[in-house]
């Protein structure tokens, strides 16, 4: 295999970065069957466990009802109030947040939690010595969890048109609301959670209901209190008091959208997507694999203010909402979140297939005879290899004409001079293999036969590459197939990275 752009400092003390490399990611090629790495044709490494639920508190898009009740066609004004039709208007923007702690509940559950507890695995298939294709493995029907579970949290705007004795809008903002209210925590949950296949571009569903509308009451408050809240003399100019019960059924899902590797310009975005990446050098793969997804929820928020007026600066009066009966049932439109799982790096085995780099020489030979000679091939790549040699000269045979090499083994090669003629004859050893980047390697060798010519023999033999050998066959004497330099000694292990750190190889020879 080529040249190691990154030695690894664990294993030889030397760092060399590349400046650049090509990758490209392409989204046409079919994904093939799941890689069996038994037949050393394909191989495969696992992402770490991904779990995302920290750091969130809130969903993105709030639930906002506008001013109920609508105004009239042509009787809103630009704040969309209708003074002579309407005395009391309410309106909510309602959030999911996460549920709160408390002294009942120290250790309330993340807002979300996407749990894709067996690694992904890549797939690698290296049918160009130019790039290697990586295809995701989606995992087993059961293997995720998407759990929800919030609360929710509203901002209350009132209206109020009284005449001269008051007209304006009143705010009541979240915080405010749990900080004036003793034991004001929003105590509503909801909850629910789903069994899904992760890895998968598939949109796993979640439906999660509230509890009944009439146990729901997130908060109750007095205009005196309203007043103390916005600091205004409220309290000394109305006399009431506001309820507020809401619940939702809502529709939660999470899907994945892509799978990036960094550096790699593109991204997986369906089942069957492929990524190519330019073959590296090395006895492994390493890529930096991140996951994207989206969770979207749609469906309906059921509320009931109940406002009651009494009073007014002194004068009686009653001005109502709800009444304790009248509930809206809103549906509100999709909204949707971004999710990003950290990246994570998968590490995959490859072979790495060395032969000799220099030409192998015999001394002169009687025609007839027999000279026997020795080479090792290594294999210090971490996944098996397959190997097939032959000759293009049936003067020099080989034996063993196969091989199957264990990860990191290496074994001696028999090359056997038997000239047949005099004079000085030469023969390339081609090794197929499955080395990713050279699954052709090639070494001379060369001896002089001396005495009298002998008959050539035209039977086929193994291990010469003419038609009826074993094994693929050998490309004509004098091939210009690369041959990765082997110097016989150790020089550490490599690792490669492409673009930013996203592709580690690591190269050891021995």
């Amino acid at each position: 295999m080529g040249n190691g752009i990154m030695l690894s400092a664990s294993r030889c003390g030397l760092v060399v970065l590349a400046s650049a490399a090509c990758l490209f990611a392409g989204s046409t090629a079919s994904a093939e069957e799941p890689c069996d790495p038994d037949t050393l044709w394909c191989s495969n490494g696992q992402m770490k466990q991904y779990k995302e639920s920290e750091n969130q508190d809130r969903f993105q898009g709030d639930i906002d009802t506008h001013w109920i009740p609508k105004c009239p066609a042509g009787k809103a004004d630009a704040q969309e109030h209708c003074k002579d039709d309407q005395k009391i208007q309410f309106r909510a923007q309602v959030a999911y947040d996460r549920i709160k702690k408390t002294d009942a509940n120290p250790d309330p559950p993340p807002l979300y939690m996407i749990d894709m507890n067996k690694g992904a695995w890549l797939d690698a298939r290296w049918p160009d010595p130019e790039f290697i294709q990586l295809s995701v493995r989606p995992g087993g029907g059961s293997d995720g969890t998407f759990r929800v579970a919030h609360t929710l949290t509203p901002e209350i705007g009132l209206y109020i048109n009284a005449g001269i004795a008051y007209e304006g809008e009143i705010k009541l903002d979240a915080n405010s609301l749990i900080k004036y209210l003793p034991n004001s925590e929003f105590k509503y949950a909801a909850s629910g959670l789903v069994k899904f296949r992760p890895w998968a571009f598939e949109s796993v569903k979640l439906n999660v209901k509230g509890t009944d509308l009439s146990t729901s009451k997130l908060f109750g408050i007095t205009f005196q209190q309203i007043g103390d809240i916005i600091g205004a003399q409220i309290g000394g100019v109305i006399e009431g008091s506001f309820n507020f019960n809401a619940t939702t059924d809502t529709i939660f899902s999470y899907q994945t959208t892509q799978i990036t590797i960094e550096g790699v310009t593109g991204a997986i975005a369906s089942a069957d997507g492929v990524f190519e990446v330019e073959t590296p050098e090395g006895d492994y793969l390493e890529v930096l694999g991140s996951i994207g997804g989206v969770i979207r929820y749609q469906g309906t928020i059921d509320f009931m203010p109940v406002i009651s007026i009494t009073s007014v600066g002194g004068l009686p009066i009653k001005l109502d909402i709800g009444v304790g009966v009248a509930t809206v049932k809103l549906p509100f439109a999709e909204a949707s979140m971004p999710v990003k799982f950290p990246s994570e790096v998968c590490h995959i085995p490859l072979p790495n297939v060395f032969v000799p780099s220099t030409k192998l020489s015999y001394p002169t030979t009687e025609t007839g005879s027999k000279a026997d000679k020795k080479v090792s091939i290594e294999n210090t790549g971490e996944l098996g290899a397959i190997l097939t040699i032959t000759s293009s000269n049936k003067q020099f045979k080989v034996s063993p004409t196969s091989k199957e090499m264990s990860p990191e083994d290496q074994f001696n090669l028999t090359v056997t001079f038997q000239p047949t003629k005099s004079g000085k004859q030469t023969a390339t050893i081609t090794v197929n293999s499955n080395d990713p980047d050279s699954p052709v390697q090639t070494f001379q060798v060369t001896g002089i036969g001396e005495g009298e010519d002998l008959e050539d023999d035209d039977d086929d033999e193994p291990g010469t590459g003419k038609p009826g050998a074993s094994g693929w066959g050998a490309p004509d004497d004098g091939c210009a197939c690369s041959i990765p330099a082997y110097s016989g000694t150790g020089v550490g292990s490599a690792a490669l990275l492409i673009g930013l750190a996203a592709l580690g190889v690591r190269r050891r020879r021995r």
